[in-house]
């Protein structure tokens, strides 16, 4: 059962999973406990779907669900819930489009200098194609922001967090003891007092 007045939630998960694994994980679960309507997408290229992904497949798909969503519920607020891949991918669109909220978890500041903690500047040079910048998309968002971060992160350094949190203006928590794959499964009460607050 949802609250009529909790804002809508759009989920973005992270590189690697689907929504499957998602599911598996009890994320959805725990987005019904919240109260709130959620709609959580599958990539493109992702879970068995066709098309490649790129940010302008992701970006543009997430454009299309927040519009699709608007359309049909044009009085209920909208709060985007990204993770690790999936908070570069809400931050462009929340860059583009307005929306009640931003919670961003586990973000790189963007993609190049997340993947040059782990491969030479030649090799992230050469083979990455997109960008994801999430700094510069930040000065384009007003909306109430939070971000949240692993404190034990190696995939993608809390520092990064830190940065888009202040280019965003907005607070940054870290989550102790929290790595990267389990920081989502953290956060949720974080989540649903952020989310209830932006949809007032």
């Amino acid at each position: 059962n949802t609250d009529k007045r909790a804002p809508a939630i759009l989920f973005f998960y992270g590189n690697g999973e689907t929504l499957e694994t998602v599911r598996q994980s009890g994320a959805f679960d725990e987005m019904m406990g919240l109260g709130c309507p959620f709609l959580a997408l599958e990539y493109p290229g992702y879970g068995g779907l066709p098309g490649s992904p790129s940010q302008k497949s992701l970006v543009g798909n997430a454009e299309k669900a927040l519009e699709w969503w608007r359309e049909r519920h044009p009085r209920r607020q909208v709060v985007l819930i990204g993770w690790s891949l999936g908070a570069a991918v809400a931050v462009q669109t929340a860059s583009k489009h307005p929306v009640e909220g931003l919670i961003c978890l586990s973000p790189f500041s963007r993609l190049d200098e997340a993947a040059r903690e782990h491969y030479p500047g030649w090799m992230v040079w050469l083979l990455l194609w997109d960008r994801y910048d999430s700094m510069e998309a930040a000065k384009a968002i007003h909306c109430p922001s939070l971000v949240m971060h692993g404190d034990r992160d190696e995939l993608i350094p809390p520092a990064q967090g830190q940065q888009l949190a202040d280019a965003l203006g907005c607070s940054f928590v870290p989550i102790p003891g929290a790595g990267h794959n389990d920081a989502l499964s953290r956060c949720w009460k974080q989540i649903g007092q952020f989310s209830r607050a932006a949809g007032k």
